[in-house]
Formats: structure tokens, sequence, C-alpha cells
């Protein structure tokens, strides 16, 4: 049977740490393994366990503070969701953004392999702590896509307008949670994707969109106080132009998204 490793690192590890877990382990009948790891050096120790693809490590004293900062900390996967459809809508791009690793344990990674779908490969670089999104030379964009959003909910409204900006028909499940959100998402990205011309039926738990030959052109998106709806829907300006009401509501999650679009030559007024 495979054993699972449970590390720490800290600067002078004592014994009664792997003793009381070890301890706890064996009384639950679990096939696990604590130890305890030395270092001087936290930042490297850091990279050391991200370059070795461990998922996650405790750090105590007296690393507990330094590992706080920014420079150590992922980034919400969720948010680099609106760079992939930036990609995926785009003719030819190439992002790096951080700080993001395939050793991830944030259940929105599925990302990497959802934009597979859309022509966006990911590169990781989990050393640097950075991805690179490309679009793969020659893809062939699929007719429809049908994916299970159950385990990914957050996702799923820039999963619909990346489908709808590059004319693939789609069905995505598993959404129930979208209609108790700031607002109700589901109805809320029926009304907005129809304005673009969009056919589109919802349920309870899902969405199913028909692609349309034309996206209308100068609509203004309501976002419904909703930071998600704002972040999805600004990606198709890439492809018409579109005016986002309310901006500011995406400060709940993402107070820098409107500069960082600038930063990649957005034009965006207002």
């Amino acid at each position: 049977m495979k054993k699972e490793f449970c590390i720490s690192v800290s600067k002078n590890p004592g014994k009664i740490g792997e003793t009381i877990h070890n301890a706890g382990y064996k009384h639950l009948g679990l096939n696990f393994q604590y130890k305890a790891f030395s270092s001087n050096d936290i930042s490297g120790a850091i990279k050391g366990v991200r370059a070795l693809g461990i998922k996650g490590c405790s750090i105590s004293m007296p690393f507990k503070e330094k590992v706080i900062p920014e420079q150590f900390v992922e980034s919400d996967w969720s948010s680099v969701s609106y760079f992939y459809s930036i990609v995926a809508l785009s003719n030819k791009s190439e992002l790096s953004i951080g700080k993001f690793y395939n050793s991830s344990i944030q259940g929105d990674k599925e990302l990497s392999k959802i934009y597979l779908k859309f022509g966006v490969e990911t590169e990781f670089l989990d050393v640097q702590g950075r991805i690179v999104l490309k679009k793969i030379k020659d893809f062939v964009l699929p007719n429809k896509v049908s994916i299970d959003l159950t385990k990914h909910p957050d996702i799923a409204q820039t999963i619909a307008v990346t489908c709808f900006g590059l004319g693939i028909n789609c069905d995505l499940f598993g959404l129930h949670t979208l209609k108790i959100k700031e607002t109700d998402r589901l109805l809320a990205l029926k009304i907005e994707l129809e304005k673009l011309g969009a056919e589109i039926e919802i349920t309870n738990n899902s969405i199913h969109l028909s692609c349309c030959s034309k996206i209308n052109e100068n609509i203004s998106i309501d976002t419904y106080n909703d930071h998600r709806m704002a972040m999805a829907f600004a990606p198709l300006a890439i492809l018409v132009p579109l005016k986002i009401n309310n901006p500011d509501v995406v400060s709940k999650s993402y107070k820098n998204f409107w500069s960082d679009l600038k930063a990649i030559n957005f034009n965006i007024s207002g």
C-alpha cells in the first residue's frame, strides 16, 4: 500500500511533533508518516517543495511570519480564468502570469485542462512561480463542449463567455450553487448573453448555449453587483466594443483587474 508522507519545515525541529503525529496516524489506522525537516533558508525550501511537486507542507518557527508575504503565497486560480479567456479569444497571444503552481491543490487549477479544449496550453514554471498561457498552433476548435463544473462553479461564467466568443456550442452542468451567489448567475448570464446575440437556455443547474454567427456590438453589460460578471465579460472586448456597467464591482476580489488589462493593451475608458 502506498504511504503518504506529511512534512513540516522549521529551523530546529524537535521530535515531539513527529511522535504525536505518527502515534495519531497509527491509532486511526492511516498509512501516513510524518517527518520534520530543518532549514535555514525558507525561501529555498519552499522552492524545493514546489519543484518536487509536493502538494504542501506545514511551516513552523521561526518562519511562520516570513512565509505570509505575497512572494510565497499562490494566487487565486479563479482570477486567472479571465486571462485564459483572453488568450482563447485572441488570434495570437502569450501571457506570463504569477503566482501559480503545477503542484497547486486549488480546485480551479482545472482551468489548465479545460482550456485545452479551447486551444490554450499552460506551461508551468514552478521554480519562478509563474505560468505561461499560449495558443496552440493550428488548433481546430470543437463544435461543442460538455463540461461538468460541479467542483468548479466559480469559473462557469468565464467558460460560457469564452464559448460564446469562439462560436462553440456548450453544455455546462453542476451549476446549482450559481443561483445563490451575489446574484442568480445563471439568469444573469442568460440575460446578458442574449443581449449580445446568443441563444441560451438554463435550468436550475445547467447552461445550454448555441453559437451564433454575429456578436452584437456596443452592448452595455449589467453586472448585478457581481464581480465575476464584470470580469467574465471583459475579454469579449477583444472581439467587439462593449461597456461594463458598474466596473468598480471587481474590487471585491480583484481590485487591480482593469489596470492589469490596460497593462496588456486593453483600451479601457470611462
